[in-house]
């Protein structure tokens, strides 16, 4: 489709050299509608957040810096918190700001009333739920943003599009920098995994993604580490169930990254 002939001379080019990166773009439109709706979840999500940033920091901007938790939020301790601020106005700004968090937090409950609506017709989501620490808003979220198994071949190609990659900058065989996570990626999939990971790792009794863990820190003796290759685990199961169309079962989590 291109009438440029700059730009079908370096088409042909990269094609000669193999380096055609390869874009993915949704075939269904359905699968396509599905990811606006959890996102669209996400969005009522971090809106909340930022409302709430503002709530506390419209206390503390007036004087009032016992704001700690989240008891400031809840409706019912809503009128303690106002009578601490003396001037009206800003009384009144931070009844508009309630109401604008009270309104998202319905938005966001109806949000996700659709996602599950529009994810019932993929029966992987039931699955992923089977692993500890992964829930409905996790197992929404994994399935909208990849949309198919079929689309990574291999791990680290997972792994990378979760960023959750590592890599390292080096320049004729010597290093320039230390190894790090590779920036490049969707940040939702790598929260998701991370959420999971603590989810498990608070659940009472033993657990496989909290043996895993265990394994892991045991090889390594770090941490981060450990964390990293279990949140790694995770997304590798959750596409493995899903590319082999197969039920979730606790020993796929036996073995090391």
């Amino acid at each position: 489709m291109k009438r440029d002939k700059l730009d079908v001379k370096n088409l042909c080019r990269l094609l000669r050299l193999g380096e055609l990166k390869q874009v993915y773009h949704p075939e269904d439109d359905h699968r396509a509608i599905f990811k606006a709706a959890v996102q669209q979840y996400l969005d009522f999500r971090n809106q909340q957040t930022i409302i709430k940033q503002k709530i506390k920091a419209k206390y503390r901007g007036w004087g009032v810096p016992d704001v700690y938790g989240i008891s400031v939020y809840n409706p019912d301790k809503k009128e303690q918190y106002l009578k601490k601020v003396k001037a009206t106005s800003v009384r009144k700004q931070l009844e508009h700001l309630y109401q604008l968090l009270r309104i998202t937090k319905e938005m966001q409950v109806l949000a996700l009333k659709e996602a599950k609506r529009l994810g019932q017709r993929y029966p992987e989501i039931q699955e992923f739920m089977k692993i500890p620490g992964v829930g409905i808003v996790g197992a929404l979220t994994f399935d909208s943003y990849i949309q198919t198994p079929d689309r990574f071949t291999r791990k680290q190609h997972l792994w990378r599009y979760c960023k959750l990659a590592v890599t390292d900058r080096s320049s004729d065989g010597k290093p320039l920098a230390h190894k790090r996570l590779d920036k490049a990626g969707n940040g939702e999939l790598k929260a998701m995994s991370y959420r999971a990971f603590m989810s498990a790792m608070r659940k009472k009794g033993e657990n496989e993604v909290r043996q895993f863990h265990i394994n892991s820190l045991c090889r390594t003796h770090n941490q981060t580490r450990a964390r990293l290759n279990t949140q790694r685990k995770i997304l590798l199961v959750l596409h493995g169930v899903w590319r082999r169309k197969e039920v979730y079962r606790p020993e796929l989590f036996l073995g090391s990254v």
